[in-house]
């Protein structure tokens, strides 16, 4: 994956997830481009320190434009653990790293079963029924092609250009079915080598397209505006399978992780779920209260 193809998977991102204007996303591009040059390295591969000595370096700038360029900063590493690019994000207030900045949101079992009841915009859900029932990441779910869909699993060559396979069960494989059907009898689309085919120049949905599909789709699903995102589709499978006694090592796999620490999150977010879930306990709740 190069540098150039992961700028602007953030900038589109920002676009689409964000709705920040194209001025914002221009004095980014600006602000991520001169901190490349000042460490002369990829930005995930810069140092704790290497960081405080950028913002050192930002001291001769006013403070509005302080302030935007740490933003892009912060948003851009933000961006870079949410794709498992790095393990990390700095804090950039202190020396010390987090590995867990923010929990990721996660939709409950109740509220994915409300995307089969759905027979509006087939593509959408279509898509959102595949990250939820393989894991996939979004940046590989729109660009999947047919053949990469088997009998009995979904061939991916995932980040690093690695190859990983995923089991699918009968029902995601006619899900997969009804749709290529579906889409044979478009002549625009029919010919087309993806799974889910546009105007881009890519040739495929975007990933700032499908977010827009998922928004406009919300409020059927009745899910929350602090829920709209494909991403946590994926989120929620993992802690689904954990959950239901899933092993760590298997959810690695599955979700494609390089490193089983970035798939140990999910036992954060099992533990945080628990927490909530126990100080409903009546005698917990109880005891929780007279303790104070």
């Amino acid at each position: 994956m190069t540098n150039k193809f992961i700028y602007e998977t953030f900038f589109d991102m920002m676009l689409a997830e964000r709705g920040v204007s194209k001025n914002t996303i221009n004095a980014y591009r600006s602000d991520l481009f001169q901190l490349a040059q000042f460490v002369n390295k990829k930005i995930e591969e810069v140092s704790v320190d290497e960081f405080l000595e950028y913002q050192s370096f930002l001291q001769k700038f006013n403070m509005t434009s302080q302030q935007r360029k740490i933003s892009a900063l912060k948003q851009y590493l933000q961006f870079l653990f949410s794709e498992q690019l790095i393990k990390k994000i700095p804090d950039l207030d202190s020396c010390k790293t987090k590995s867990y900045n923010r929990l990721p949101k996660v939709i409950s079992e109740n509220d994915i079963k409300k995307l089969t009841k759905l027979d509006d915009n087939i593509r959408a859900i279509t898509m959102m029924k595949l990250i939820y029932y393989t894991g996939l990441r979004v940046s590989e779910l729109v660009s999947l092609k047919k053949n990469n869909v088997g009998k009995d699993s979904i061939f991916v060559l995932g980040k690093g250009n690695k190859e990983r396979i995923i089991p699918i069960t009968k029902t995601v494989k006619e899900i997969v079915d009804r749709w290529i059907e579906d889409l044979s009898k478009d002549k625009k689309w029919a010919k087309s080598p993806f799974l889910f085919p546009s105007n881009s120049s890519s040739g495929h949905l975007t990933r700032g397209g499908f977010f827009k599909m998922v928004k406009r789709i919300a409020p059927d699903l009745g899910w929350t505006s602090s829920k709209v995102s494909p991403h946590i589709l994926r989120h929620s499978i993992a802690t689904h399978l954990l959950a239901g006694g899933v092993q760590l090592e298997t959810i690695q796999a599955f979700l494609g992780h390089q490193n089983i620490s970035t798939t140990q999150i999910y036992t954060h977010l099992e533990n945080s779920e628990l927490h909530k879930q126990l100080l409903k306990h009546p005698m917990i709740k109880n005891n929780n209260s007279s303790s104070k």
